[in-house]
């Protein structure tokens, strides 16, 4: 149970991060429409790659001297906040929709599957940052690891 609410609880903030950082994002127009999206994503494969140089990981944790302390910190930081923050379905939504094009309920789904070099461009930047990002991540947590794990 007390691991539900640290999903619970992680995901909420995540989710409410994502919301504002699109929110803010939106209001720059033009390109940045996507920015809301690329960022959470990349901000969440940071947290996810630094969790994981901490040795966080639910199978390193068990193993850890302090395991009773941290077995918590997965469900809220990982598949909490991470999984609120990040999002595959609205980067899938955005790399199928023709870049000059809103979301409405008037949208014809012939409109889909046109993807153009932007869209394409823009997946393939959020992938490489996405893997940048984990990579770096668990570099500082590595770097990091031994002083705040103590």
């Amino acid at each position: 149970m007390k691991q539900l609410l640290m999903v619970l609880l992680g995901g909420g903030v995540g989710s409410v991060l994502r919301y504002y950082l699109g929110a803010w994002l939106n209001q720059l127009g033009g390109a940045a429409y996507f920015g809301g999206t690329l960022l959470a994503n990349v901000i969440a494969c940071l947290v996810l790659g630094f969790l994981v140089g901490l040795g966080l990981a639910p199978s390193v944790v068990a193993q850890h001297q302090n395991a009773a302390k941290l077995y918590l910190c997965w469900p809220l930081l990982a598949t909490g906040f991470c999984g609120g923050l990040s999002t595959f379905s609205t980067l899938m939504l955005e790399v199928a929709m023709p870049q000059s094009q809103q979301l409405t309920t008037q949208m014809a789904p012939s409109m889909f599957g046109q993807i153009g070099p932007f869209n394409l461009g823009y997946l393939l930047v959020t992938l490489v940052l996405g893997i940048l990002s984990i990579w770096l991540g668990t570099r500082l947590g590595q770097l990091f690891g031994p002083q705040l794990m103590g």
